[in-house]
């Protein structure tokens, strides 16, 4: 795509250049810059990437996209210079663009929780691809994708790897992606272009205070993944046992279903019976979609709730990808 192209998608105006190069990718690394990578210029957490703009600009990039115009010095020679009214939501928007919106052609599972997303993550790829379909998976441990894996440094990684890693898989099969999406994340936008079919609330406790200024920010980092992120007519699997469940989906157009370690919650996932022990469980679940009798080693109520969560996000997206 053009330069000028992604200065529209991104809602930035040139201030220095022209839009006419090409680009083929995007970074925020400013390491990571060559000919035809497009460098997003992100005020971090602790630093401020106009810094770096103009080892980037050295480096081979044909555009900068800031929030800020370049500094008083900076030549930025054939560079373009295009200031963005949010830079981290122009490295999304411009991450998806560039790997050609793949997310939209894959079932995307995204799990979000201060506890267990990282097991329910590996539980909704082993049940899908067990069902045959591939499954891509981004999380704390690792990135999962066309039978290669890699270590991760972070549980949600920038945009540029999401909607590469979806393209990946898109380019070797299609099926699914299901990741981790973190609170960091959300905050920073980092999922904002992903076409989530299903988003997974397993829990919340107080946590990450280091990062979320109050627990309001906390929790409405959360939210977003179900109120902008989650499409109407997707859906919500979420813990009913959660005291926090209702404000973190409130104002959701996801139809909701929840899932309960209570018999008589009434939640739509529940155990009919259900017996735990040093090996593992045992259980009869009741869902929307009929009986699912469960076994499984992972020990204690709380894996049972996990299990219970991916299960509930199998099942949507199997139906929803037929």
């Amino acid at each position: 795509m053009k330069v000028a192209e992604l200065a529209s998608l991104a809602g930035g105006r040139i201030v220095r250049g022209d839009g006419r190069a090409e680009a083929a990718s995007v970074t925020n690394d400013s390491r990571q810059a060559a000919a035809g990578t497009v460098f997003v210029a992100i005020d971090g957490h602790r630093d401020d990437g106009v810094r770096y703009a103009a080892d980037a600009v050295r480096l081979g990039c044909p555009a900068v996209f800031a929030g800020s115009e370049p500094p008083v010095g900076l030549e930025p020679g054939s560079a373009a210079w295009i200031v963005v009214p949010d830079a981290r939501l122009a490295l999304s928007a411009i991450a998806d663009a560039l790997a050609g919106h793949p997310t939209r052609g894959l079932r995307v599972v995204g799990i979000t929780g201060t506890n267990g997303k990282t097991t329910t993550s590996y539980l909704v790829a082993a049940g899908l691809e067990a069902v045959g379909v591939p499954a891509a998976l981004i999380g704390t441990i690792a990135i999962r994708s066309c039978g290669r894996t890699r270590k991760s440094s972070l549980t949600t990684p920038e945009a540029p790897i999401i909607h590469g890693v979806a393209a990946e898989q898109a380019a070797c099969g299609g099926g699914a992606l299901v990741f981790e999406v973190s609170s960091h994340a959300l905050k920073l936008r980092r999922a904002d272009h992903v076409d989530f079919d299903v988003a997974v609330f397993t829990n919340l406790t107080q946590d990450h205070m280091d990062f979320h200024p109050t627990w309001e920010d906390y929790l409405g980092s959360k939210r977003r993944l179900f109120t902008d992120l989650l499409p109407e007519g997707r859906v919500a699997v979420v813990n009913a046992a959660d005291p926090r469940v209702a404000e973190v989906t409130r104002g959701t157009r996801a139809r909701i279903v929840d899932y309960s370690m209570d018999p008589g919650s009434g939640a739509e996932i529940r155990p009919i019976s259900c017996k735990t022990g040093i090996d593992g469980f045992e259980a009869v679940l009741r869902t929307p979609w009929g009986e699912v009798a469960a076994r499984s080693r992972l020990v204690g109520a709380v894996n049972v709730m996990n299990f219970m969560a991916a299960l509930g996000a199998i099942l949507v997206a199997i139906l929803q990808g037929q």
